[in-house]
């Protein structure tokens, strides 16, 4: 799903104290900027001191471990925590993150009940229960961290697999947080629940899935199977049941062309129970799409290079 491809829908803070004790290492004394690279290495999240692993090389840091995170990250800064991933409800968070990672919603919310008693927030969480050891390692680990190191980590956790990017968290401008929700939910979460669904829905179950996004080709997924043309799907994701979805002028243009073949596949609800709703031939059918015109400026930065020219 390209960035334009959008839909909109019509605690305790950082420096709090806790019950337990954390594990001080030693990045603690390093910059702030160094601190959150020492970490995402540690997470496996880092080549080097700079550059992301490509999605994928992704694979040394396990679903369960960024589930735990997302749960931690949620026990220790309670509704500022939400704030910061620009979640309005745990409900909302539960599910958008358990669908970007192909999870139960559930799993979200016991690792935050299972973290709770160890932060001053207002629910008991699991108090008579053992902490388990992979939760105690992540506590140990990473228990220390302020809202922006642990946030940062939950969210490249989140954006590894996907076209969210984190620019905005560097910057810090005032309306990155809901931004990042926005765009995980109409693109990552969105895309994975289409994929871990689609073998389970007649119209799709015969069909071969590849992923298209990175592709820029209108849409989504291309589905294929023996002796029948493939179906493009578009795949659009809302926070709530009602709002607006966007169509790129190439994913219409892709639709106007391939008619019956091209699937738009809506997933609606996020801020409660994701549901989705699907549109065959969306331009010629029953869908009102109307024009919309935007113009854009956009700054460009440009550097003359002589002979002579060398870095400073």
């Amino acid at each position: 799903m390209s960035p334009e491809g959008t839909a909109q829908g019509t605690a305790s803070g950082e420096g709090t104290q806790w019950k337990g004790a954390a594990t001080q290492n030693e990045t603690t004394l390093m910059p702030r900027g160094e601190r959150l690279h020492a970490h995402s290495r540690q997470l496996g999240w880092w080549v080097d001191e700079a550059t992301p692993r490509h999605e994928s090389e992704m694979g040394t840091q396990s679903k369960r471990d960024k589930l735990i995170l997302a749960g931690l990250f949620l026990a220790k800064f309670d509704r500022k925590g939400l704030a910061a991933l620009g979640f309005a409800t745990f409900a909302e968070a539960y599910n958008t993150i358990a669908c970007g990672l192909k999870a139960s919603p559930a799993s979200v919310k016991n690792y935050r009940d299972e973290l709770d008693p160890l932060f001053p927030n207002p629910r008991r969480g699991w108090a008579n229960r053992e902490l388990r050891p992979h939760c105690q390692r992540a506590f140990d680990q990473y228990g220390h961290l302020s809202l922006d190191e642990l946030g940062h980590l939950v969210r490249t956790g989140l954006a590894a697999s996907s076209d969210v990017e984190e620019i905005g968290d560097e910057v810090g401008g005032p309306d990155w947080p809901a931004g990042f929700a926005k765009r995980l939910q109409t693109g990552l979460a969105a895309e994975t629940y289409f994929s871990s669904q689609a073998k389970s829905l007649p119209d799709f179950r015969e069909y071969e899935l590849t992923d298209t996004t990175r592709l820029g080709c209108g849409f989504d997924f291309r589905l294929t199977r023996t002796g029948a043309p493939f179906l493009a799907v578009e795949v659009k994701g809302m926070r709530q049941n009602t709002g607006t979805i966007l169509l790129t002028d190439k994913e219409y243009r892709t639709a106007d062309i391939l008619r019956e073949r091209y699937v738009l596949f809506v997933v609606r609800g996020f801020a409660e129970t994701p549901e989705h709703i699907v549109f065959r031939d969306p331009v010629h059918g029953s869908l009102p799409l109307a024009p919309r015109t935007v113009t854009r400026q956009e700054t460009n930065w440009v550097a003359t290079l002589g002979a002579t020219t060398t870095p400073a």
